[in-house]
């Protein structure tokens, strides 16, 4: 039997029946797993399935997550406060990194609560939790317009800190990503996150919407018109981020990242439409990147990572906090 399988068995043997009622009664646990025979009263004498290190892992696993939810059921009657008790566990689960805990726990949630909170509030709780769970800390923003000319610039930093690169890419967006991952924030990097055969331009623009924080790499060829079919992804980006609709809160967090001096960076001709997007910049606590200080750059990573996962925290808590506030009208189309 895979994990896989043993892994629902168990979810659903634990959705329909209580920790004590399994433990006293271990006839469910065998049924369950189909085994029939003498030893059906005395658990510890069956060797098989149950020694298994998947079976362990996953009932470990499982038993943790439903004694929770059974503290909460026991403490809290009132159906808002159970919805947010469960996304706040939730979201603390997001926080051990552990992907295939978080989905164990989405999925018991339904289970237990299907026939007891409404389809408004099960919605509710669907919604927000697709949030928290599958929502990245940031969505990285860059160019590969001028690669080979930056690459050169910080030529210094990427030998000291890469050993593999392409120049023909943004390998400062590398640099950044590998630092801040080095913190645990979690980014949509669309080399690591997208795949040959993939639409790129429908993925980009809908993990672009469904990221908490926006980082921008800048530099003086963000601002420069494309003609012909090209299009300016910095720019798409940035506006696809501003506009985004699915997000439950209208807090915004831009971080922008410059390759050179702001004055340096503003074109002698700034095209109407990218001035919203250069005033949002000019306005941020912007980072200039040091092209020779290694240790520098990384300290300014550690301390932008901080910042991240702090605004991220933030407005995790918000969402859950509207579930009590009584604003139960998530966006769906997350």
């Amino acid at each position: 039997m895979n994990e896989d399988k043993i892994k629902k068995i168990l979810i659903e043997l634990y959705s329909n029946y209580s920790i004590i009622e399994i433990k006293n009664n271990c006839k469910l646990l065998l049924d369950a797993f189909n085994i029939k025979n003498s030893f059906e009263n005395n658990i510890e004498l069956i060797p098989d399935i149950f020694n298994k290190k998947e079976y362990q892992k996953y009932h470990k696993i499982v038993t943790e997550i439903k004694n929770e939810l059974e503290i909460i059921m026991e403490n809290y009657s009132n159906n808002k406060d159970q919805i947010y008790c469960c996304l706040d566990y939730i979201m603390q689960t997001t926080y051990e990194f552990n992907y295939d805990k978080s989905a164990i726990l989405h999925t018991l949630i339904r289970k237990l609560f299907q026939n007891k909170w409404s389809n408004i509030e099960m919605e509710m709780y669907v919604n927000i939790s697709y949030i928290l769970i599958n929502w990245k800390d940031y969505f990285i923003s860059y160019t590969n317009r001028n690669a080979y000319e930056v690459n050169n610039i910080y030529k210094n930093i990427i030998a000291e800190i890469l050993s593999d690169y392409d120049y023909n890419k943004n390998i400062i967006a590398k640099i950044i990503v590998k630092y801040l991952s080095m913190n645990n924030v979690i980014v949509f990097y669309d080399e690591n996150n997208l795949y040959y055969g993939e639409n790129v331009k429908e993925l980009i623009e809908q993990n672009c919407e469904k990221a908490f924080c926006f980082i921008q790499i800048v530099e003086p060829i963000s601002f420069k018109i494309i003609d012909n079919d090209d299009k300016n992804w910095c720019h798409i980006e940035y506006c696809n981020y501003k506009k985004s609709k699915n997000s439950i809160t209208v807090t915004k967090n831009y971080y922008f990242i410059l390759l050179d001096e702001l004055s340096n960076i503003e074109p002698a001709k700034l095209p109407k439409q990218y001035t919203e997007w250069f005033n949002e910049i000019k306005d941020s606590k912007f980072i200039v990147l040091d092209t020779n200080n290694t240790l520098k750059i990384r300290k300014e990573m550690r301390s932008l990572a901080k910042t991240i996962a702090d605004s991220c925290k933030h407005i995790k808590t918000e969402i859950i906090d509207s579930v009590i506030n009584d604003k139960n009208g998530v966006n769906k189309n997350v």
